[in-house]
């Protein structure tokens, strides 16, 4: 398969594909690098290009082709030119020191609102804590948002 057409399926605007491997076990796995070289840091909200360390990280993703997809990258941390402090890289479609991609939390999170924790567990092929600790959050994050919509103080005058 073309590595631009994989790249335009998997949709994520901070990666590009850059090969892929069929694994034992029927699922795929994307080794895939970032788009950019750069990263804003958190602090002073500068742009910083100094990579000091990198880790591969292995986040699971939602299936292709229907199997199980797993992306492999390398994590980024940078050093902040501005104000000096190290930071790490915060993704788009990744959340902080998360081993899903947020597209997959949501799709585990409303197989979960149709069936049982035990049942999306196995057919996943997840821990039951690891789809009930998806599930708590999402709830929790979906419940923010709703209540944002409300008002906090109603006065009458």
């Amino acid at each position: 398969m073309d590595l631009v057409h994989l790249t335009k399926l998997l949709g994520l605007p901070e990666f590009v594909v850059t090969a892929y491997t069929f694994q034992e076990d029927s699922s795929i796995l994307l080794d895939v690098k970032h788009r950019h070289k750069v990263a804003v840091c958190p602090e002073c909200e500068r742009v910083s290009s100094e990579v000091f360390e990198y880790e591969e990280r292995i986040v699971r993703d939602c299936s292709v082709f229907d199997r199980h997809c797993y992306l492999r990258f390398q994590g980024r941390r940078f050093s902040c030119g501005c104000c000096g402090k190290p930071f790490t890289e915060r993704l788009q479609s990744i959340g902080f020191n998360s081993g899903y991609t947020k597209r997959y939390e949501e799709r585990v999170f409303q197989l979960c609102r149709e069936n049982t924790v035990a049942h999306v567990s196995q057919t996943e092929a997840l821990g039951y804590e690891a789809v009930e600790g998806i599930y708590t959050r999402q709830a929790g994050e979906a419940a923010a948002a709703r209540r944002a919509l409300f008002p906090r103080v109603i006065s009458i005058d």
